[in-house]
């Protein structure tokens, strides 16, 4: 899976704030709000149906440019294509920094907005309030893996806009980079992807889904990998005659929202929509280790995001010869492990609904989800002090 490669960009964004893994403490610092909930998978209710996801669609998507100097997303942008070398590669270790959460690196004060911004430029009419959930594979994928027992340290905020419940993800701080970065996760997609020419200058590619599951209506946010030439349909998007990104950004944004730190987000149209059915998800792997790819981590991470194709390429000490570099597409599989993992997702859909449930019971709408390891799941008031919108006004006045 990608991340986002700082470059250029890390420079005025605290690039040296160095990572370090939560741990048991950091989580208590964070869970100061009062206990309101503790949810066991033990305890969950039953759930009768047998829960998966239907009518899934592409919404709109959008490209972080790589501009150090203000924040600009490019609507609808396009993936990284996947360009692979006919011959054999010997490729550098990974080094440098790289965001956990590019949205909030790039746009710290509301890392949600970017996401409805987008949809709004190319769906003025969309109509917010028939979501009930919007989410992120961080945030779904951290309660998939509570619900499979898998142990995990992770928290994420919740704020209620009308009826529908937002799972905004939250590092120790919007900067977190990943630790200890090695390996060949990085210099692989960079090798063997490229961004084509009406894109060029991107830095990451985050891509808005919409699917029902368990009678509830997800909008989940995402980053892709790149997609495959052969797989997809492309649907071109031409800029608004008359429009400039200068008017279309002041129709789209309230200026006064902004912090004094943050840069007003920018908003231009180039690109094209590329449709799910291309998009994959790549992983390397050394030979030598001789350990097999946990295939349920990557359906789950797959099913989330309702990505087609997965690629697996294996390297010996850094070389990765063609024949060891597969797109599996894997559409047939995500579904068998759908059925397969039936008592799991009854459990995901129950765990959803306890949040739910206490968040529209809630005064203020805005709590947070805290977990420790292998603990149960702890749903709390939000931390003493901080009551942080989703989103800005102008976006919230739409549901």
């Amino acid at each position: 899976m990608s991340h986002t490669y700082l470059g250029s960009f890390s420079a005025g964004y605290g690039a040296g704030n160095k990572y370090k893994p939560p741990h048991v403490k950091d989580l208590e610092d964070w869970a100061s709000g009062n206990l309101i909930k503790v949810v066991n998978v033990s305890d969950l209710p039953n759930v009768e149906t047998s829960p998966k996801i239907e009518r899934c669609e592409y919404v709109v998507s959008y490209n972080w440019l790589d501009r150090p100097e203000y924040p600009t997303i490019l609507v609808p942008g396009s993936p990284p294509l996947w360009s692979p070398s006919p011959s054999m590669k010997r490729l550098k270790e990974d080094s440098g920094e790289y965001f956990r959460d590019p949205n909030a690196a790039r746009y710290s004060r509301y890392p949600t907005e970017p996401m409805f911004r987008a949809l709004l430029t190319l769906h003025p009419d969309a109509n917010l309030s028939s979501f009930d959930i919007v989410g992120c594979g961080s945030t779904l994928g951290n309660l998939l893996r509570f619900c499979a027992g898998i142990e995990r340290d992770f928290r994420f905020d919740i704020d209620r806009v009308r009826d529908t419940i937002f799972f905004i993800r939250k590092e120790r701080s919007p900067t977190v980079l990943i630790p200890d970065v090695c390996g060949y996760g990085h210099s692989f997609p960079e090798a063997h992807t490229i961004w084509e020419p009406d894109v060029k200058g991107s830095a990451s590619h985050q891509r808005i889904i919409q699917y029902d599951f368990g009678g509830l209506k997800f909008l989940v946010r995402s980053e892709s990998d790149g997609y495959l030439k052969q797989a997809e349909n492309p649907e071109k998007v031409e800029e608004k005659s008359g429009t400039d990104n200068h008017t279309l950004l002041e129709a789209l944004r309230v200026t006064e929202e902004s912090s004094s730190t943050v840069e007003p987000l920018r908003i231009e149209i180039g690109g094209r929509r590329i449709p799910q059915k291309a998009i994959f998800d790549l992983k390397t792997r050394a030979q030598e280790t001789r350990r097999p790819i946990d295939m349920d981590e990557v359906y789950r991470r797959l099913w989330v995001n309702q990505t087609s194709y997965f690629i697996f390429a294996e390297h010996f000490r850094g070389s990765f010869e063609p024949q060891n570099i597969q797109p599996l597409c894997i559409s047939d599989g995500i579904s068998k492990w759908e059925k397969d993992s039936e008592a799991l997702l009854k459990r995901y859909q129950a765990t959803v609904m306890e949040i739910i449930t206490e968040t529209r019971s809630s005064a203020t709408g805005k709590l947070q989800v805290i977990r420790r390891g292998s603990g149960s799941l702890e749903i709390q008031e939000r931390v003493a002090g901080d009551n942080t919108d989703v989103l800005p006004h102008d976006l919230r006045n739409k549901w």
